[in-house]
């Protein structure tokens, strides 16, 4: 069903009222920039499930079936500290489990979306863990620099607001810099080995380095795989159906879905070393430009027969 924001205010003004004197007492400060915030602005319907969640702008905050077993997996990605961080509001779930550890005390709760935790104010009962004196709340925005260990609420990294947009942009940089360590560990044996075999094919190929600056003032189009790309491919189209020329540069496991769909690609990028050939649009490999990391293996790479750049990560 639908939910209107201010039907929202009428039905839970008890438990709200409670909160609001819960977080006028212990952040006054806080409070007073919260309530600035319009609540209206956010567009939130209720998902049916075994239990229920809200969506927002198309994301499921939580789990709809289990918000309880989610909240648990989320805090078994924690280590046991007496400091712990965890950027999102969520419905509670996260903090309640995490405050059930002996050994915790101090939960600092970065505010990521202003307007929608006080929506979720309106509508859930947090009084416990707001109460909870290990608890500290702060807005996002206010807080340089990703603290660790911390858990990031995955629907807030999306649904972050204005003011938490750069630290957003820096827990993304923060996940991403961690899966990528663990995926390219310099010592692993293939790597090692795919670089080794490569270095006659990195010496007669282009350097990436000759398009730096190539295409100053033009406008790209840099598009990846996933739901969103089949959802986006009209708005695409209609985009390059404009006269002016945009730069399409996509991912290899989006190459061939936009080709399907009439849109070729000017780059092709792959990095994955696990990914081959299968993911590559070879047949059309000579309308387009290839930029390669050289921890492929040489069969990924020589299989396309058009112009092929080599890059490297830092």
């Amino acid at each position: 069903m639908g939910i209107a924001c201010g039907t929202i205010a009428r039905m839970s003004s008890t438990i709200f009222e409670n909160h609001a004197e819960i977080l006028s007492a212990r952040w006054p400060a806080l409070w007073l920039r919260l309530q600035k915030y319009d609540v209206e602005s956010i567009a939130a319907e209720w998902v049916e499930g075994r239990q229920g969640t809200l969506r927002v702008d198309g994301v499921q905050i939580t789990s709809r079936h289990n918000r309880e077993s989610e909240a648990q997996l989320q805090a078994s990605t924690l280590k046991e500290a007496d400091t712990l961080y965890l950027y999102g509001t969520g419905l509670g779930d996260l903090q309640r489990e995490l405050l059930k550890r002996d050994g915790l005390r101090r939960l600092e709760v970065k505010i990521m979306n202003a307007a929608l935790f006080l929506l979720v104010l309106q509508l859930f009962d947090h009084a416990d863990w707001l109460r909870d004196p290990r608890v500290m709340l702060f807005m996002a925005g206010d807080v340089h620099g990703v603290q660790l260990p911390y858990f990031a609420l995955p629907a807030e990294l999306r649904l972050a607001d204005d003011a938490a947009s750069k630290m957003r942009d820096r827990l993304v940089t923060e996940l991403h810099t961690t899966f990528v360590n663990k995926r390219f560990q310099p010592d692993n044996p293939t790597l090692v080995a795919h670089l080794e075999s490569n270095r006659a094919l990195i010496a007669q190929d282009r350097d990436v380095g000759e398009l730096f600056g190539s295409r100053q003032g033009a406008e790209a189009l840099v598009i990846g795989a996933g739901p969103s790309l089949e959802q986006n491919l009209p708005l695409l189209r209609a985009m390059l159906e404009q006269p002016e020329k945009r730069l399409v540069i996509c991912a290899d496991t989006a190459a061939k879905t936009l080709l399907a769909h009439g849109i070729k690609p000017d780059y092709v990028l792959i990095l994955d070393y696990r990914n081959t050939a299968e993911h590559l649009p070879v047949a059309a490999a000579k309308a387009m430009a290839l930029v390669y990391f050289p921890v492929l293996s040489p069969a990924t790479i020589s299989a396309w027969q058009g112009v092929r750049y080599a890059a490297y990560t830092s």
